[in-house]
């Protein structure tokens, strides 16, 4: 059986993202009650600051993003990316709905940033962001050479905690 080409990967991974995404926003209020801590805790090991530039990967339905946006208030930004469609919408709801102004939501795959240098202070996501196994150590090195003032890059392991 011939292995799947990496960008018959993404589209895989963008085909099953879209297709949960209502599931997501529907049980939202749940994984906010009960998983908040790791947002937070995302949010904190990252040293994430007012007025700081901010990249979440991989944002889904808007978390950590939007907690990340009201952490750096109006005087920083947050840019959410991830790969469904689907799941940028729910969090462009969410972030209005929040009445947050500096957040903005983008469609978009780890393995091929759309950013210029030095973009952003910080990089944030969980771990589920970046399961293409072999791009890992690729997007972690555009990240850490080409987006970053300051690499400041965490990531959040729901099962086993903070790792970084």
């Amino acid at each position: 059986m011939p292995q799947p080409t990496p960008q018959q990967v993404i589209e895989s991974q963008r085909t099953d993202w879209n297709r949960v995404a209502s599931g997501w926003e529907k049980w939202d209020q749940f994984f906010d009650d009960n998983m908040a801590f790791l947002n937070h805790r995302l949010v904190s090991d990252a040293h994430v600051r007012r007025g700081m530039r901010v990249l979440d990967l991989g944002s889904g339905t808007g978390y950590p993003a939007l907690l990340t946006a009201q952490t750096v208030g109006s005087a920083g930004s947050v840019t959410g990316l991830d790969l469904a469609e689907s799941m940028v919408t729910v969090a462009q709801r969410k972030a209005a709905r929040l009445g947050l102004n500096n957040v903005t939501f983008r469609t978009g795959d780890v393995t091929t940033l759309p950013f210029e240098a030095s973009t952003f202070d910080a990089v944030i996501g969980r771990d589920y962001t970046l399961l293409l196994g072999v791009f890992i150590v690729t997007s972690i090195m555009v990240i850490a050479f080409n987006l970053l003032t300051d690499l400041v890059y965490t990531l959040i392991d729901p099962r086993i905690g903070a790792t970084g």
